[in-house]
């Protein structure tokens, strides 16, 4: 039997520069716990890129998001982000980490296309972030 990380598996697809959806990314859950303000997640990137070039087309932000994340880098991985506007990259690698504030759009890419790099991402919420479920369920 699959450890339970290797059985949380999913894949995520984002378009390519041609605007085909490709898997970009497969997610696994990691030390979860419903109790604890943190939810880490083994994060393997599907997408290899040649160059560390914020605006290669093969990389796709997302839209960022309410939770802080600290990130901790394995293998040969691209860290990608925007600020004021702009898009930045930094290559980064195993023993590499960084934090990401909330609503911060990102990305991550490999180098590597024999060994995909990886990341542990640990988000965690503000205040709000606890009552955010109850919040979605009220009606106008």
């Amino acid at each position: 039997m699959l450890p339970a990380s290797a059985r949380s598996s999913r894949f995520f697809a984002r378009p390519d520069r041609n605007g085909a959806l490709t898997d970009y990314y497969e997610y696994r859950d990691t030390a979860m716990s419903g109790l604890a303000p943190y939810k880490p997640e083994w994060i393997r990137m599907l997408r290899v890129v040649s160059n560390d070039d914020p605006d290669n087309p093969d990389v796709a932000f997302n839209n960022g998001h309410l939770m802080h994340q600290l990130t901790y880098f394995v293998g040969d991985v691209n860290f990608y982000w925007m600020a004021d506007g702009a898009r930045h990259c930094r290559r980064m690698g195993t023993g590499d980490s960084c934090y990401i504030t909330p609503f911060t759009p990102h990305s991550f890419t490999s180098r590597d296309p024999s060994q995909p790099g990886a990341i542990v991402a640990v988000t965690y919420g503000a205040a709000i972030a606890k009552s955010l479920d109850a919040l979605s369920r009220l009606s106008p």
